[in-house]
């Protein structure tokens, strides 16, 4: 799985902004999720599983049409605001 999964958990705010600020695709971003997945169930926070399965959750919604692209991102972004600003607000602090 690389070096995500192996005793760290993967970036996931990291990815994330990347992929709100357009620094990389849908697409792209999907795959590495896809990858790293395991690795932030087995050594993320609760905050960050909770985060993953929003994520994927949103990802659902985007890939049974029921979303947009423009709506995927403005979805995550509103969630991240809403619901996880303090690990936004950590992760900032840390980087």
């Amino acid at each position: 799985m690389g070096a995500d999964s192996e005793g760290s958990s993967p970036d996931l705010l990291g990815h994330l902004a990347m992929l709100l600020d357009r620094a990389t695709s849908v697409s792209q971003f999907w795959s590495w999720f896809g990858r790293a997945q395991a690795g932030i169930e087995l050594h993320g926070t609760d905050d960050e599983v909770d985060l993953a399965s929003l994520v994927e959750l949103r990802f659902a919604e985007y890939t049974g049409d029921h979303i947009t692209a423009e709506e995927l991102l403005q979805a995550l972004a509103d969630d991240l605001d809403r619901e996880y600003s303090h690990l936004v607000a950590h992760y900032r602090g840390v980087a």
